[in-house]
């Protein structure tokens, strides 16, 4: 049997893009003794679906490259970075200014230092405009070797203009630094959290917020700053349940961003999940046609795929397929959404373990309701119970209740009545584990509960009664955002289906 192991360059050559291989065979023909080697090498790996080590020694048996394997698969792996970054040099200003702060060193070291001051001079220009505060700093650091060689032949002026530069895009650069801080401890909370619900976690996340600087001190500091603190904002009234505030804040970061397009060019993937974020806010405040904007915007985004780096790729099959998703559940259209499941399903299998675990849980999570939608319970229970035994309890909070919470609707949908009470009481515990048996969840088990002891007959009346404790909840904001509980219980009340009732309540919505 053939041995598939995780290999290096097998995951270098398939994350290039179609003209990354291209330029490749190119540049190994011109700067490799080796190129026909390297050349069917890079070909053969390529052709593997999965690393396979014992097909690739049949494939080239009595070959000289066999001999000293290991050493022609490091050149192979060097000689495919060094083309990746001739390819992307001319892509990425950061890489091209430091191409020249080399070449002014180089300009320094051999004392031609006027040439070297005339390169530096150049650099800062390009870099000032596109706020590369770090390339700033290392230009600043060549500049005082020079004057050092030269024995401080400079007036007092130069000299504290220098410092005082070094100084003003250090203190930039710090600015940025702390506001990714901020932003990472919220991203962290938010992630393992999701929404707040405790008074703890409303304290914490209300201290992490009062270190947030002021919008007139960074508006003059960098285009990135301003964007940081756009997507904190948008992220912290996210996670206090403020998702009107947050949709505002994410179209400012939009805003921001658009109106910058050589800071967006270089990071495109900050407008990609900006895009995503505005998709996801503006369904949840019923706002459909925008929404449908937003979606049009990210698509718009992606028609170049072929020369996008596999990273962005990822990144936009992951948020175009879960707006598509969310949009279509939304509006009970599960029809289009099971035919959305097959590109979604080759799409995860194709990505692996590159999709971020919050995004496969999300997928997992939103592919179980749309086999509820098209009432295929037991499909669904499937997605749900590997969602929970692939999921630590520690992570994804909210998704994982939701999970659980649908996980006994589903053994109810089954009539797997033997079996309800136990995830019940499942799900009580890890709820309790969260401390969150209480309010919207204590009254939907205990009704679930009383499932189990009275007759199918009386079940839509009470679910009805449910209902109307629920709604009111609801216009507190204290119900999931990721399943529409209230119309699932609402369409069992009145023996709707839950397409019926999501559509119902669209065509509402979107006509008010």
């Amino acid at each position: 049997m053939s041995t598939k192991i995780k290999d290096s360059l097998h995951e270098l050559i398939h994350a290039m893009t179609k003209t990354e291989k291209r330029y490749f065979k190119l540049h190994a023909t011109r700067h490799s003794a080796e190129e026909s080697t390297m050349v069917m090498l890079f070909d053969f790996i390529a052709r593997q679906e999965s690393y396979d080590e014992e097909a690739l020694f049949h494939h080239f048996k009595g070959k000289s490259l066999l001999n000293q394997f290991s050493t022609v698969k490091k050149r192979l792996y060097d000689l495919v970075l060094q083309s990746l970054h001739l390819f992307h040099e001319n892509n990425s200003l950061e890489a091209q200014l430091s191409r020249m702060l080399h070449q002014a060193t180089i300009l320094y070291e051999k004392s031609l230092y006027d040439q070297s001051l005339r390169h530096l001079r150049s650099i800062e220009k390009a870099a000032q405009r596109h706020e590369l505060f770090l390339i700033l700093v290392q230009a600043g650091k060549l500049k005082q070797r020079i004057v050092e060689t030269k024995g401080y032949d400079l007036e007092d002026d130069p000299l504290k203009e220098l410092n005082a530069a070094t100084q003003h895009f250090l203190s930039r650069e710090q600015l940025i630094h702390e506001l990714w801080q901020i932003k990472s401890n919220l991203f962290r909370q938010l992630q393992s959290s999701g929404i707040v619900t405790t008074d703890e976690q409303k304290r914490q996340l209300g201290s992490l917020m009062l270190s947030l600087p002021d919008v007139p001190s960074l508006s003059v500091r960098s285009t990135e700053a301003m964007y940081l603190f756009h997507h904190i904002q948008s992220a912290y009234y996210y996670a206090t349940g403020e998702f009107r505030k947050s949709l505002d804040s994410t179209e400012l970061t939009i805003r921001h961003l658009l109106d910058h397009p050589a800071f967006t060019k270089e990071r495109p993937n900050i407008l990609i999940s900006s895009l995503t974020n505005a998709c996801y806010l503006a369904e949840m405040n019923g706002l459909y046609d925008k929404g449908a904007s937003f979606l049009e915007l990210l698509k718009d985004v992606s028609k170049d795929q072929e020369n996008l780096s596999e990273d962005l790729q990822i990144k936009l099959f992951s948020s175009v397929s879960s707006i598509e998703l969310s949009l279509l559940i939304l509006r009970g259209d599960f029809q289009a959404s099971g035919q959305l499941i097959t590109a979604i399903l080759s799409g995860m299998e194709r990505y692996g373990s590159k999709i971020h675990p919050a995004r496969r849980t999300f997928f997992q999570l939103k592919l179980a309701i749309v086999h509820m939608g098209n009432e295929n319970h037991s499909a669904a229970l499937r997605h749900i119970n590997e969602l929970i035994n692939t999921t630590r309890p520690d992570e994804q909070e909210e998704m994982v209740i939701t999970a659980h919470l649908l996980s006994v609707i589903l053994h109810f949908e089954l009539r797997n009545m033997d079996y309800l009470p136990y995830a019940i009481k499942s799900t009580q515990r890890l709820l309790k584990s969260y401390q969150r048996m209480q309010g919207f969840e204590q009254l939907f088990l205990q009704t679930f509960s009383k499932t189990v002891k009275i007759h199918e007959l009386d079940f839509p009346e009470l679910f009805g009664s449910l209902f109307q404790q629920l709604n009111e909840l609801q216009q507190q904001g204290n119900l999931s955002v990721h399943f529409d509980f209230l119309t699932w219980v609402e369409a069992k009340a009145r023996h709707h289906s839950l397409a019926a009732a999501l559509k119902q309540k669209y065509h509402f919505l979107a006509s008010a």
